[in-house]
């Protein structure tokens, strides 16, 4: 980013400090229990917050991604029994 910049040139700049990853961040799954269709049932949906800004699920479909789509996009990167 240098002073003699066009408004052009710093908006189109490679290194941006807004979209990188502080040392400080946070990062928050946010587990929704929703009533389903079958009253004995409860669907769950997941919301993943990054920096307090929410943001889609890499492998999910939505902002709220079905309790289905999220174990099946983590589950071949993690050690975890969801169960």
């Amino acid at each position: 980013l240098m002073a003699n910049w066009s408004p052009q040139q710093m908006r189109n700049r490679q290194w941006r400090t807004s979209v990188i990853t502080p040392f400080a961040a946070n990062v928050n799954f946010v587990l929704y229990s929703c009533p389903a269709a079958d009253a004995a049932a409860v669907d769950y949906k997941v919301k993943l917050l990054v920096n307090e800004r929410e943001m889609i699920l890499p492998g999910c479909s939505s902002l709220y991604c079905d309790w289905s789509e999220f174990t099946r996009a983590l589950l071949p990167h993690l050690s975890i029994n969801f169960d």
